[in-house]
């Protein structure tokens, strides 16, 4: 909102107070719009039409799909603006990190299971087949190890640059520890285990209404996607563009 100030006598007599009073954007039939656009980092590239009249103002943003969808991340979306934050505050399934923990663990399961780690005691700890070395701890210095060589030489890391800095007769063990994690069928068998729960990000006060791709906008950029709005408004087809 723009700011308006007043001039307010001072009862000291020291001169006029001045007096900032809240002014709300407003909308003329005739000279337009008296406020501007901002952009808002958390929903990225969007824009939004108003509709003001008498009875009231109405406005909706168009934008690309926010958390989890089943619509493609380069598809528009159409929200009644109030409802914006809903669809924020919902961006995250809330059983997500749990899940995404329990899948990891399953999956040190089965690389425990193929003989590629063991676990002497049953605290969680593991270790490389024939060796004492502890996983964790000799991971966490490894990749403290890579992190402090990858600033020194200014370069961007390999995500598996960390093994050179592993105690060399684990190095090879550590290669097929991470080949068989990230393996597909390692993946899938994890993910059959703990499967997903169907949350989608909905807005509105029961957390019912789904993001739908507006089809006429498939493919746009944003201004093209204004411009597609505009037509469609005045009864024009976007489709006789194309």
């Amino acid at each position: 909102m723009s700011s308006a100030t007043k001039a307010k006598d001072n009862e000291s007599g020291r001169g006029p107070n001045v007096v900032r009073t809240k002014a709300k954007p407003k909308v003329n039939p005739v000279t337009g719009a008296n406020f501007d656009y901002v952009s808002e980092s958390r929903i990225g590239d969007s824009f939004v039409v108003v509709m003001a009249g008498p009875s009231g103002v109405q406005s909706f943003t168009f934008h690309h799909p926010i958390g989890v969808t089943d619509v493609d991340a380069e598809d528009w979306v159409c929200t009644p603006t109030g409802d914006i934050p809903s669809l924020l505050a919902r961006r995250d399934d809330p059983d997500e990190a749990d899940r995404k923990a329990k899948r990891d663990k399953h999956r040190l399961n089965l690389v425990v299971h193929a003989g590629l780690l063991e676990k002497p005691g049953g605290d969680g700890l593991l270790t490389y087949p024939g060796t004492d070395v502890n996983r964790q701890d000799a991971l966490a210095k490894a990749r403290a190890e890579a992190k402090d060589a990858v600033k020194a030489e200014k370069g961007k890391p390999s995500p598996d640059l960390y093994i050179r800095f592993l105690p060399k007769e684990v190095q090879e063990a550590e290669s097929a520890v991470r080949n068989l994690l990230a393996d597909e069928q390692t993946i899938r068998a994890a993910e059959t285990k703990f499967p997903s729960s169907g949350y989608r990000t909905r807005s509105g006060p029961l957390a019912d209404r789904d993001q739908e791709e507006v089809e006429y906008l498939s493919g746009l950029s944003r201004p093209q996607a204004q411009d597609a709005v505009v037509k469609r408004i005045f009864g024009q087809d976007t489709d006789d563009d194309n």
